[in-house]
């Protein structure tokens, strides 16, 4: 059977139109424009990579912008000055709310003699605590 498939092969060879180019051929050039998409490829790799190190010298090499010092006056006359300070120590009605229970006691010296506590607490039973 494989006999009879390499006989029909071969005469397909044989009968193909002599007009048909040679494979020798058609394999060259598919090499060549293959080299060429090769070299366009590495053409446009090498242009990536100079232009990413172009970049980043052109940031890292960047001169920093000198800093301005603050302007505390910034045109204000002293009126405007005095209303920024009275604007600022406005509390409103319900900010008490937002104060912790017991936020009096953070600004204290936590010794317990200042808070008015004299026992330790490691000798108070641990069900009084719970």
């Amino acid at each position: 059977m494989k006999r009879d498939q390499i006989e029909r092969l071969f005469d397909a060879e044989r009968e193909r139109p002599v007009d048909a180019p040679p494979f020798e051929r058609l394999w060259a050039a598919a090499r060549r424009r293959r080299d060429v998409r090769r070299g366009r490829r590495r053409m446009l790799r090498a242009a990536s990579v100079a232009a990413g190190a172009m970049a980043l010298g052109a940031i890292l090499l960047w001169p920093p912008r000198p800093a301005s010092p603050p302007d505390t006056d910034a045109g204000f006359d002293s009126e405007t000055h005095e209303l920024a300070r009275t604007l600022s120590g406005w509390r409103g009605p319900l900010d008490f709310l937002l104060e912790p229970p017991g936020g009096h006691l953070f600004g204290l010296d936590p010794e317990a003699s200042t808070l008015g506590l004299t026992t330790e607490l490691s000798t108070v039973p641990i069900e009084e605590v719970l």
